[in-house]
């Protein structure tokens, strides 16, 4: 019997035309992200994807982003004037 896999619910987004409900974006332990509107669900043809991974998947390179440029930059504001302090 295959074992079933671990999900961890990433972010729910309401349903424009149908009210109440909600479309849940899911990640499973290998970082793969599926979600649960029929768009993602009846996706035959090229890769499976959606507005709500697309947007999901969107954030998470801002936020590497971000955090690569505050590398680059030297770290928090905080941590740039405490070291100007210091000079």
């Amino acid at each position: 019997m295959p074992r079933r896999k671990n999900y961890t619910v990433v972010e729910q987004f309401p349903s424009s035309t149908d009210a109440g409900k909600l479309y849940v974006v899911k990640k499973d332990e290998t970082g793969a992200l599926s979600c649960n509107c029929p768009v993602w669900v009846f996706k035959k043809t090229g890769a499976r994807t959606c507005s709500h991974v697309e947007e999901v998947q969107g954030r998470a390179v801002q936020k590497n982003l971000a955090a690569s440029i505050q590398q680059l930059q030297g770290g928090s504001l905080g941590e740039i004037f405490g070291r100007l302090r210091k000079e």
